[in-house]
């Protein structure tokens, strides 16, 4: 993690962390993460992205936080500079303030001027989406009526 708290690798995000996270954006106010699995891991030529599954504590009041997070952390380049400044302030600024929206719930978003990096944490779309990447091609017929 650089000194502006951005992650910038993915064992940097542990229980504590997260939990923290989650207390301070008022996702979480009894309990605590107790253990973080890593389901999915993927490389772009701008971020690594990372799938991960959490445990709670037995005493955790876990209704505003999905046990399901994908995590995005840039590389070091120009594109990724870019898109993960304009990705941050979108969640930190616009996703905000738009109560209505069906938009992700973002639980951590930060980037750092200095060093171009960033990192997003959001809840994953497991529980209403399909990652055609593991269906089969045509996908299956309720795939696709599910899509109209």
């Amino acid at each position: 993690m650089n000194e502006n708290g951005v992650i910038t690798n993915i064992e940097q995000l542990t229980p504590e962390r997260l939990t923290n996270i989650f207390k301070k954006k008022g996702f979480l106010s009894h309990g605590k993460v107790s253990k973080i699995i890593i389901k999915n891991s993927l490389e772009t030529e701008t971020s690594n992205y990372h799938f991960l599954d959490l445990n709670f504590s037995n005493d955790a009041q876990t209704e505003s936080v999905s046990p399901e997070i994908y995590v995005t952390i840039s590389k070091p380049n120009d594109l990724a500079k870019l898109l993960g400044e304009h990705e941050v302030n979108f969640y930190s600024i616009v996703a905000e303030t738009m109560n209505e929206m069906p938009i992700l719930t973002c639980y951590d978003a930060a980037f750092s001027e200095e060093t171009g990096l960033s990192h997003i944490i959001i809840e994953t779309l497991s529980k209403t989406h399909i990652n055609l990447m593991d269906a089969p091609l045509p996908p299956l017929k309720i795939y696709c009526e599910r899509a109209i």
